[in-house]
């Protein structure tokens, strides 16, 4: 409205001095056809004044624009140089795993394959403990923590177990004996009614996923050289945490599509971790009672 209040003025103010010019024509000197020096005074003042308002408008219209434009293209700046900065940032991050990887592919691969499959099939027979004991079997919240207290202090052992027993017999072997057994006990665990059996099943499945992640983590940093073993470990734990969110996601859109429960679906989940131990047979080296130039 401001715009359009300003065209009429000048075109007011246009008019306005086409007049003038022709009265000063009319009153000055016809011979030689100057104007008078009243009109040529009134044409000047009201070129001046169109002149300031010019000058005005054009004042109020950059600070204007310097009030609602830079602000906008500072905010978008800061914005675009946020993100670079942290894909920056984060690129910095994934380089040594990219180097690790770009440098020992089939190693690499390897392991990601046993710390993703793991986390799958560990993640939903221990997150679902709690509810099966009391939503199914009907135990109070006393009985399911003296369950998991003792029984779980009982299981501890089983790090000392694949310790041991890795140094002693192979880390393969070891590792996919306990990764092979797990399946077995979380299936007793989550078809059985009495506490005499889902009790001892809870010591043997939390015996064999606590020993047989001792061994995954060992492999998981032998194969590589000492330059790389950190990064290494930071890759398996990577990998293992998106392992564990896609078995939650697979149980829950198994659970919903299929309409079935929980136990049934978590048994089978678990199988996961046997064919973990499979790739640790076949795609690893064993690294026990080795010197570190043989392996790597």
């Amino acid at each position: 409205q401001e715009q359009e209040d300003r065209i009429d003025h000048e075109r007011d103010v246009s008019l306005e001095r086409e007049q003038l010019i022709d009265v000063a024509l009319e009153n000055g000197n016809a011979e030689n056809g100057t104007p008078s020096t009243f009109g040529m005074q009134r044409m000047n003042s009201t070129n001046g004044e169109m002149l300031q308002r010019a000058g005005s408008s054009t004042e109020n219209g950059t600070a204007q624009y310097q009030r609602t434009v830079t602000p906008s293209t500072e905010t978008n700046g800061q914005a675009r140089t946020g993100a670079a900065a942290l894909f920056c940032w984060l690129c910095e991050l994934a380089a040594p795993a990219w180097i690790l990887l770009t440098s020992h592919l089939w190693r690499g691969l390897a392991v990601a394959t046993i710390a993703f499959l793991p986390g799958f099939g560990f993640i939903s027979a221990f997150q679902f403990t709690g509810f099966y004991t009391q939503q199914t079997l009907g135990w109070t919240p006393a009985q399911y923590s003296l369950m998991v207290v003792m029984g779980g202090a009982l299981g501890l052992v089983g790090n000392l177990i694949a310790g041991h027993g890795g140094d002693k017999f192979g880390r393969r072997k070891v590792g996919a004996i306990l990764l092979g057994c797990f399946p077995l006990w979380t299936f007793f665990f989550y078809r059985s009614r009495s506490p005499y059996v889902v009790t001892p099943m809870w010591v043997l499945f939390v015996t064999c996923s606590t020993g047989g992640r001792v061994i995954l983590r060992t492999l998981a940093t032998e194969v590589f050289p000492t330059s790389h073993r950190s990064t290494a470990s930071g890759l398996y734990s990577v990998i293992d945490t998106f392992g564990s969110a896609a078995g939650l996601f697979f149980l829950s859109t198994i659970t919903k599509a299929t309409g079935e429960n929980v136990a049934e679906v978590i048994p089978m989940q678990a199988l996961a971790t046997t064919l973990a131990g499979f790739c640790m047979l076949f795609m690893f080296p064993e690294t026990s009672q080795r010197e570190l130039e043989d392996i790597v």
